[in-house]
């Protein structure tokens, strides 16, 4: 059975957002792997939630519905390259990297992905409603993808949402 949910950084943003998305019941924990370079940092996590965790993250991407990259933009490239021939052709992979584009995402993942952009901030961290979203999938917007297929989307306090339609 395929595991709904990777998260790749488990720093601060990565955190809430996974903290959001389990604590508000769109996920369940145990469907979920984490997984960072610091093996401090992905086992906290995974010990606060119940998740499994790990420091390869090809393992936690590999089987995964849904990706979730939290790694500083610095990093990004690298990381990306490293787990990309893991990740399945029909996972949706969301981005929280500032200044990344959709454009540098698919040049690392290749353009046949469903790759979405979520700009959220302090505020997704506190639990207010705040967050930006931008996505394309196949050359068509999400929104559009969305009706289609299913897929993800960012909505109160930058929590993610996942759904089939």
């Amino acid at each position: 059975m395929a595991k709904e949910l990777a998260l790749i950084g488990c720093g601060n943003m990565g955190t809430a957002m996974l903290k959001g998305i389990v604590g508000s019941g769109l996920v369940a924990a145990q469907d979920v792997t984490v997984a960072d370079e610091s093996e401090t940092s992905q086992q906290r996590l995974a010990d606060e939630l119940g998740c499994q965790g790990t420091c390869d993250n090809s393992e936690a991407v590999a089987g995964a519905k849904s990706i979730i990259i939290a790694v500083k933009p610095q990093y990004l490239d690298g990381v990306v390259k490293a787990f990309a021939p893991s990740v399945d052709k029909d996972a949706v992979i969301i981005s929280i990297a500032a200044g990344v584009s959709l454009e540098r995402l698919e040049g690392l993942l290749g353009a046949d992905h469903k790759i979405v952009r979520v700009m959220p901030n302090l505020a997704a961290m506190v639990g207010v409603r705040n967050g930006g979203r931008s996505g394309r999938v196949d050359e068509r917007p999400v929104s559009e993808w969305k009706r289609d297929r299913g897929g993800a989307r960012a909505r109160s306090r930058a929590v993610l949402r996942f759904w089939q339609s």
